[in-house]
């Protein structure tokens, strides 16, 4: 508290100090007709306006005081406050320290400066902060809160839980600590702690833009689309100027497949603050969902401008640069993966390979992600076999092991989790396009590469009638990010069902359709299929595959097979934007939906495609 001997300006510190704003600011203008100098006036004066959040007349009251008494350092910590929320790192930073030269114990700007260095990701010189703040006032709850920002940032959420709690512990008032907590509750997986928690804001304080932003992000975290979307949209509407809920909105109704109106809130956010490279990564995304790769390069480029080590900038500029089938620099942007939270780099005991000779040497090729890539890109050992290493190993799921066991390049075939030999180098298998500097022309495509062994031998009989014999897939894994896009109900192809000169064969694995198969007289094969070569072997037999975009598809074209597949508006960057064929599978032919979600136009063309191709007399 200023120290003060003036009986009315105490009683106006009293006024403030218990809320009552607007005669304390009377006071203190009055005052200042006395004594327009006077340092003390102009800094209550400029914390009034903080308490009113109008910064800009709240850092000019503050500059007042500063230039009348420039080593008032409570008021060099406040402008801090105001240049950190402006995004003025440098200019906070020099505030907070110089308040700390002046008052070497000063907690409050210890606690500042602490979250600022956790801003720049320098989390041990924030912990440092952190640390002499508590020690100098363990009762200063703004401290646990940092601290317990800076153990979420580092995923330490167990113990941000309990910063949180010891802050709330001191000041049952601090409403964002509360919000705080309840998004690190969501991240333990207690949601339902979480969102009563975020509840219990928004009860007591129904205008708080900030509690219906926290409760947006628990139901955006758990997929609740609908109900993430409702809170946005009221946080947006309470605080217009609220970026980070506009941004929010923006990433809900991309999820929605709502991507024009989630350019709208995502260029909203950035008027709002231009110099976000989040929301210029998350509109790259956008750009990219609505095929327009350019445009989510140069908003990526953006991103990157103002934080080029930005992860997700980087990653979607990858994903853009390969759909639009520029993969030397779109694989190069790739290798960025490792740095994001769905992918998990395995410890290895031998050097990461990244180009050095390979003459004599041993090398283990591993599968880091889903099937169909490891299908696509083991294509790759062949060149690396080229290098002439002694051993190849490769490890990769249990479902492929019989079949990538074929494969002249490796030497020997592990699964996830059994004991590997050492190796001289590792690689992920994905690395692979990156190190041979792929290009849309230099993509090694002679196929087939995947020749199935009549390991179990093969039981599958095709139908003895005069019949065309058609394999189907409508639907992937549902853990699958984009599934939602690229699955289809079942009953979209019934139209391609009831053409009678056709027997359609059922690929599917974990449905339950079993009625409709059964009503449509489709042979469900599911049952036969136990790993990757008995579906080779099955789909050797038949004379053509139609499926969504699954792994059938890259197991299809690495047998030379015939595979129709179907696409979403939105495709997977492999597959590229137009094109009806595929550069990685001579044998495939790319169907793609014309608008976002309309699969029953698509199956109309599928029908009359597949009428040309067998002659078949169809109405």
């Amino acid at each position: 508290m200023i120290k003060t001997t003036d009986i009315k300006l105490k009683l106006a510190v009293l006024q403030q100090e218990n809320g009552n704003y607007e005669p304390a600011m009377a006071s203190y203008l009055q005052f200042l007709k006395e004594k327009p100098q006077d340092p003390i006036i102009n800094y209550l004066v400029g914390t009034i306006y903080f308490q009113f959040n109008d910064l800009n007349n709240s850092k000019k009251f503050f500059d007042n005081a500063i230039t009348f008494e420039p080593n008032f350092s409570e008021a060099l910590n406040f402008r801090g406050i105001i240049y950190k929320e402006w995004k003025n790192l440098k200019l906070a930073e020099n505030d907070f320290k110089n308040a700390i030269l002046i008052r070497k114990k000063f907690p409050e700007a210890l606690s500042n400066l602490a979250d600022l260095y956790r801003l720049k990701n320098n989390f041990t010189e924030a912990r440092s902060l952190i640390n002499q703040a508590i020690k100098h006032n363990p009762n200063l709850a703004a401290a646990y809160n940092n601290l317990g920002v800076i153990e979420r940032d580092t995923e330490n959420f167990n113990r941000a839980r309990t910063a949180f709690e010891k802050a709330l512990t001191l000041d049952p008032a601090l409403h964002q600590t509360e919000l705080n907590l309840a998004l690190v509750i969501d991240k333990i997986g207690d949601t339902a702690s979480a969102i009563e928690l975020a509840m219990k804001v928004i009860i007591n304080h129904p205008q708080n833009a900030h509690a219906h932003n926290c409760l947006g992000t628990i139901y955006l975290n758990q997929n609740n689309l609908s109900e993430a979307e409702k809170s946005f949209k009221k946080s947006c509407s309470l605080q217009s100027g609220f970026a980070e809920a506009n941004n929010n909105l923006g990433n809900t109704l991309l999820k929605k497949n709502k991507v024009k109106l989630a350019l709208k809130y995502f260029n909203i956010a950035l008027d709002i603050d231009p110099k976000n490279p989040d929301f210029w990564a998350n509109k790259g995304a956008a750009y990219q969902a609505a095929n327009r790769p350019q445009k989510a390069i140069g908003a990526c480029n953006e991103a990157l401008n103002i934080n080029p080590n930005h992860t997700d900038g980087r990653w979607n500029r990858g994903i853009a640069y390969l759909l639009s089938g520029d993969l030397l620099r779109g694989f190069s942007d790739y290798e960025t993966r490792w740095q994001l939270p769905e992918f998990k780099s395995l410890k290895r005991d031998s050097i990461l390979w990244t180009g050095q000779k390979l003459l004599n040497k041993s090398i283990l090729v591993y599968s880091e992600q889903g099937f169909g890539d490891t299908i696509q890109f083991v294509r790759y050992v062949n060149k690396l076999k080229q290098l002439e290493p002694n051993l190849v190993y490769f490890e990769t799921h249990s479902a492929l092991e019989t079949l990538v066991n074929e494969i002249d390049g490796i030497d020997m075939v592990f699964t996830r989790g059994a004991t590997l030999p050492k190796t001289d180098f590792h690689i992920p298998l994905m690395s692979l396009p990156f190190i041979f500097k792929t290009t849309i022309h230099s993509i090694p495509n002679q196929v087939p590469y995947l020749h199935p062994p009549q390991v179990p031998p093969n039981i599958f009989t095709k139908n003895n009638s005069k019949k065309f014999n058609v394999g189907i897939c409508w639907k992937g894994r549902v853990t699958h990010r984009n599934d939602s896009n690229r699955s289809i109900c079942v009953k979209t192809l019934f139209p391609l069902f009831k053409i009678p000169d056709i027997q359609f064969y059922s690929l599917q694995l974990d449905h339950d359709e079993s009625k409709i198969l059964k009503k449509y007289r489709i042979i469900d094969l599911s049952n036969q299929i136990t790993d990757f070569n008995s579906t080779a072997l099955i789909i050797k037999e038949l004379d053509l595959v139609i499926t969504v975009d699954t792994a059938l598809a890259h197991l299809s074209g690495a047998l030379a097979f015939e595979c129709w597949v179907l696409l979403p508006f939105s495709p997977d960057w492999r597959w590229l934007l137009k094109t009806s064929s595929s550069p990685w599978y001579p044998s495939l032919k790319l169907f793609r939906q014309q608008t976002t979600g309309d699969w029953s136009k698509l199956i109309s063309i599928v029908r009359q495609a597949l009428k040309k191709k067998f002659a078949l007399n169809i109405i």
